[in-house]
This record gives structure tokens, C-alpha cells and sequence, in this order.
């Protein structure tokens, strides 16, 4: 599936502006030169929210899971060019799972886990998915009844459900854990698969209007091209941090969270659903640099009562908001609180914030003169600014 018409995409390849990268490259890559540095970690409460234990893996262990699930994915009869459903919260399993996808040249369509079944039906009928990756169950709600429930809708083309957390029922066409721990022995079926980073990856849904949700197809190279303008404007790399509580099935969690940590090859550390203390207490003991949330999550962290006896989010030193920044000083319980935070650029819909040079400690952030570490630089993007030194 070619969303975008052979002349243009000739075009933007011969001005370097799209390559022939695919996110599985970037993971190769990491595997190889630093895979025993720390990739992916998930959240510490995540056995009570998914009745699974906390994962940390590195990046080596990232490419072996990726490359079993990928296999598995083949053997369950999932082919280059199907198109994919995917509900799970954000985890590791999500993030290997979308992985795999792109490693067999798979579309992925996500679906966040506020939706039920009306949305979920529409979902994979309207992208014609043959094949869906979901929970059994999370927070008391069955997700595999309502994915297998879509099979006899009208259109649909569903034919495979693979679940997590559901070994044992019959809606389950294929369990999703023992695909991710298989044996990933035959990695040259994969290698000789023909992925084109011209090719659709993602099949997002649109939201927030009155009408039904629109598809909007997305390939590898255009969501390449915002991910690399975003690590250069931030100034981050592979040193760095990444963090951020938007649901990675909707385009603002994959495109300013889940895949700019994958370029830069940092570390990432997952959250869904928004818990405050769960998210600062992770920001401490991770020492996370770079978050992407709106104001309504940043008020809450800094409104916290015990934000300055309990935790530590010294470490930030980027922080993205989708909407207006918060104010530099913030009014609590007739307590002014200096967030120690500046307003340094606008950036598609995003403000991006730095440690203002006043700010206590004198912390200074990547526009403030740090060089950025492990920034890749051998992406060329036409036309962009470079970063301000």
C-alpha cells in the first residue's frame, strides 16, 4: 500500500529528504552497537493494571523479542501488506508488538483502550484488518470478547485474533506470549522480506470530530522526517531518557514519544494510564530528560503536595506540551511555585520547554549550549534550522 503518488516520493528521495530506513533498521542498529545498554522499561504497577510483571529489557533482548513475535506473526498466517488491529495499553508488548509489524512489512491500525466494541468494529472493518493483536482483559472490561465479537460483522475480513492474557479461551485464534519468547532461529525468512519504508506502516484513525473517524494512511519515511526535526529541536539522543503518558495508539504517542526514542536508540519508559504518582515516581527513579503531555498533566505534577519531599524531576531538562505552556509561575494552595521552565520554540502544535537559565540549581538544557549526544546527524532534512547552540 502506497499512499503517496511514485513522482512525489521520487522527489523527496532524490532531495534526501525520505530514505530507505524502516523502524526494525534503527533497532538492528542499536542491537549492534550498544545492545547491552537498557532499551524499554515498563511501568511498576503494571501487574496490577495487566496481570503481567514488569518487563526491562535491553536492546539486544528488544531485537530478539521483535524477531520471535515477527516469526510467529508469519506462522499465524499474517503476511506483508495485512493490515493489523492492535488494542493493548501502553507496555513493552505494545511497542515490540508494533515493531514486529514493521519488521515483516505488516500495517498496523491501534485503537486506544478507552474504546469499546462500536469503535473497535468500525475500526477493523473500515481498514479491512484480517488480523488483531488485544488484551483478554484489562480493568473489567473483556477486550477479546469485542475483537472476536467483530468477525461477524458486516464487512469485516477479520480471520485471526492473536491475545495477551487469554491462553486459555477459545476466542483466541493464537497466544501472544509464547510468541514473544519463541525461538527467533530463522531470522533470514525476515531478512529476505523486501520492507519498503515507502510503504504504509500505520493506518491512524482521526478523532475529535462530529463525523466518523477518517483513515489517514502513514509511511515510515513521513513520520521519519517530524521525528527527526523533533530530536533536533529538543536536542536528544541516544543518552537520553524518554518518557511521556500519550497513548502510543494515537499519532501524537508515536510520533513525539515512541519513535523518536527509537531513532535516537535512549531508553523508554512506558505509562498508561495516567497516574500521577506513578509518573513522577518513575521520572525519579529513572532520571527520565524528555516528556511529551498536555497542561492538564503538567498542572498535576506540579500541584502535587508532595512533589518537593517525594521526588526528584531535576532530571528534566525537555519537556513538549500539546497546547500552551504552562504558566512560568504557578499559583497551589496560595503557594506560588517557579517551575523553573521557558517557552523556547513552537514546534508542529508542540511548545518546547528548556530549564530557564534563572531556574534553581542554574540547570541548563540542550538550546542552552549541551551539545546534543547521539543525535543522528546523518539524516539530512532540507530547509531545517539548525538547532541554536
Amino acid at each position: 500500500m502506497r499512499p503517496y503518488a511514485d513522482a512525489l516520493t521520487a522527489r523527496y528521495h532524490e532531495a534526501g529528504v525520505w530514505q530507505d530506513r524502516t523502524w526494525s533498521s534503527y533497532v538492528a542498529e542499536h542491537a549492534a552497537n550498544r545492545g547491552d545498554r537498557e532499551a524499554i522499561v515498563d511501568q511498576p504497577d503494571k501487574q496490577q493494571l495487566m496481570g503481567r510483571a514488569p518487563m526491562r529489557l535491553s536492546w539486544a533482548e528488544v531485537k530478539r523479542h521483535v524477531d520471535a513475535l515477527a516469526l510467529g506473526l508469519l506462522d499465524a498466517g499474517v503476511e506483508q501488506g495485512d493490515v493489523v488491529f492492535v488494542q493493548l495499553p501502553n507496555s513493552v508488548e505494545f511497542v515490540l508488538a508494533h515493531l514486529a509489524l514493521d519488521r515483516i512489512g505488516a500495517v498496523g491500525t491501534f485503537a486506544p483502550m478507552r474504546q469499546r466494541s462500536s469503535e473497535i468494529t468500525y475500526a477493523i472493518t473500515k481498514t479491512k484488518a484480517t488480523a488483531a493483536i488485544c488484551m483478554g482483559e484489562f480493568r473489567g472490561e473483556d477486550f477479546l470478547a469485542m475483537v472476536h465479537g467483530a468477525k461477524d460483522a458486516e464487512g469485516s475480513l477479520l480471520k485471526t485474533v492473536v491475545a495477551l492474557g487469554a491462553e486459555d479461551r477459545a476466542e483466541a485464534d493464537f497466544a501472544l506470549e509464547p510468541m514473544l519468547h519463541g525461538n527467533p532461529s530463522d531470522t533470514a525468512v525476515l531478512d529476505a522480506l523486501e520492507v519498503s519504508a515507502d510503504e504504509a506502516l500505520t493506518l491512524c484513525l482521526t478523532t475529535g470530530t462530529e463525523s466518523k473517524p477518517k483513515v489517514v494512511p502513514r509511511t515510515p519515511n513521513s513520520w521519519m522526517v517530524t521525528v527527526r526535526a523533533i530530536l533536533r529541536a529538543s536536542g536528544h539522543g541516544a543518552d537520553s531518557v524518554f518518557s511521556g503518558p500519550f497513548p502510543y495508539a494515537n499519532m501524537g504517542g508515536l510520533g513525539v514519544e515512541m519513535y523518536p526514542w527509537i531513532m535516537a536508540g535512549g531508553k523508554f519508559v512506558t505509562h498508561e494510564p495516567f497516574d500521577v504518582d506513578v509518573f513522577l515516581q518513575q521520572i525519579t527513579a529513572e532520571r527520565v530528560n524528555y516528556i511529551i503531555a498536555v497542561p492538564a498533566i503538567y498542572f498535576a505534577m506540579l500541584s502535587h503536595p508532595e512533589l518537593d519531599e517525594k521526588y526528584d524531576i531535576s532530571s528534566l531538562n525537555v519537556v513538549g506540551c500539546g497546547g500552551e505552556a504552562p504558566a512560568h509561575d504557578h499559583r497551589d494552595a496560595g503557594r506560588t511555585r517557579h517551575h523553573g521552565y521557558q517557552r523556547v520554540r513552537s514546534h508542529r502544535g508542540m511548545v518546547l520547554l528548556h530549564p530557564a537559565r534563572s531556574a534553581p540549581g542554574g540547570a541548563q538544557g540542550p538550546v542552552q549550549g549541551r551539545p546534543a549526544r547521539g543525535v543522528p546527524t546523518d539524516d539530512p532534512v532540507p530547509g531545517a534550522r539548525p538547532r541554536d547552540r
